[in-house]
């Protein structure tokens, strides 16, 4: 079966930040929905300014969906609803507060959501964790082929990945409420990395092993991919669908902050493949909004579009791993989730 890939003679020859590849705001506007989803509800976390998120949540608002957006530090989030608003479109944003590490955070937020709305038909889980690193530590990143936003999930309190998890079962029933009326989706943001990922269900947050960045980062990514898939696998049928998307090596506010990230990537020859933070947030808003992705689910998506699996090797090369599906794993790591984050299976 031929795969979607709408964007695919863009992407051939990347040039860098701004050349031909798509904007997020160009997929709402190809799929034809600018002021057409009033009566929709999106979820969008980790929106500080910047960032992709902020970028994902300004576009679904393009299309007259009320938007959560989620921040741990409440005033930049005032700041990126402010910028979102400006355009002047209908469409609701307001500011959540959450921080993914806190189990207990995350429980208060969804129920501040659920008060506020009973219906929820898009939940980007976007939200990462960025510290800074040492250069032994970017060293180590790119010679493991994790040349990206070097986001890791760190060990206090739970992290991104379990703080997710958590999130969509506490709004799952939104979610498949929603669903009734038309299919709902649930978005995960991961990463190339994935394909080197390996995570231990015993000790997944390095509490008896010797702590790797790279080995976190990758294996929390596996985890994203491995969470949608099993999420398609058991809501699929009720309307509900997941997807796992790389959304690219984005040019955000982080790299900003670590210009030897940059510096490092220029020289791997990955300069050509960095993006704008416009342009990071399409293949996440092409998951959430595409029509042609209707009815489908549990797939990692790369380039606004469907992938084959990578046959070569390092991170400049594009493809899903051969780790991305693997139903038992899947099984696993959800049944495992469940009983970290403290949540029965009827849920």
């Amino acid at each position: 079966m031929k795969l979607i890939q709408p964007y695919a003679d863009s992407h051939r020859n990347p040039s860098g930040p701004g050349d031909d590849r798509p904007t997020a705001i160009q997929i709402v506007e190809d799929q034809q929905l600018v002021g057409k989803w009033r009566d929709g509800v999106a979820l969008v976390t980790g929106c500080s300014p910047g960032s992709i998120g902020a970028e994902i949540a300004r576009v679904i608002h393009i299309t007259g969906t009320d938007v959560y957006i989620t921040v741990r530090n409440i005033d930049k989030g005032y700041e990126v609803a402010q910028s979102i608003l400006a355009d002047g479109r209908p469409g609701m944003i307001e500011v959540i507060q959450l921080d993914l590490t806190s189990l207990d955070g995350v429980r208060n937020a969804a129920q501040n959501i659920l008060q506020k709305s009973k219906h929820l038909h898009l939940l980007i889980n976007n939200a990462g964790w960025y510290p800074i690193l040492t250069y032994g530590d970017l060293t180590n990143l790119l010679n493991r082929g994790l040349g990206m936003s070097l986001a890791y999930n760190p060990r206090r309190r739970g992290d991104s990945f379990c703080g997710h998890f958590l999130l969509f079962q506490l709004l799952k029933p939104a979610l498949l409420a929603s669903a009734t009326e038309s299919e709902t989706r649930v978005i995960n943001v991961a990463s190339v990395a994935h394909r080197l990922g390996a995570y231990d269900l015993d000790d997944l947050g390095f509490k008896y092993r010797s702590y790797d960045a790279a080995a976190a980062y990758a294996a929390s990514k596996l985890a994203c991919v491995h969470f949608a898939n099993e999420i398609e696998r058991r809501y699929g049928s009720q309307g509900v669908h997941a997807f796992s998307v790389d959304p690219g090596i984005a040019a955000t506010h982080i790299t900003k902050l670590t210009p030897e990230i940059v510096s490092m990537m220029e020289k791997s020859g990955a300069g050509p493949l960095r993006k704008t933070p416009e342009q990071g947030a399409a293949t996440p808003t092409w998951a959430a909004v595409a029509h042609e992705l209707e009815g489908k689910g549990g797939e990692y998506l790369e380039h606004c579009g469907e992938t084959e699996l990578c046959t070569v090797g390092g991170f400049l090369a594009t493809g899903r791993g051969e780790n991305a599906y693997n139903e038992a794993a899947e099984k696993k790591l959800w049944a495992k989730s469940l009983e970290l984050v403290d949540v029965h299976e009827d849920a």
